[in-house]
């Protein structure tokens, strides 16, 4: 089976560019969980300083 190394260099290149697209899409979507948890994070911290500052303990840490 003969291969044409023209055709083959061009799959190459259509290959390669597929996968950087897919990294980049891939980074997208980590960079957009990361900020959501980080969001989720900062309501949580202000959720827990306004329970201190109305002198309840949090829910997370058990007790009255």
């Amino acid at each position: 089976m003969e291969v044409n190394l023209g055709e083959q260099r061009e799959e190459n290149r259509e290959q390669r560019t597929e996968n950087r697209e897919q990294r980049e899409e891939n980074r997208e979507k980590r960079t957009e969980r990361r900020e959501k948890r980080e969001e989720i994070q900062i309501v949580i911290w202000r959720e827990m300083e306004n329970l201190k500052l109305k002198g309840r303990h949090s829910p997370l840490q058990g007790g009255d």
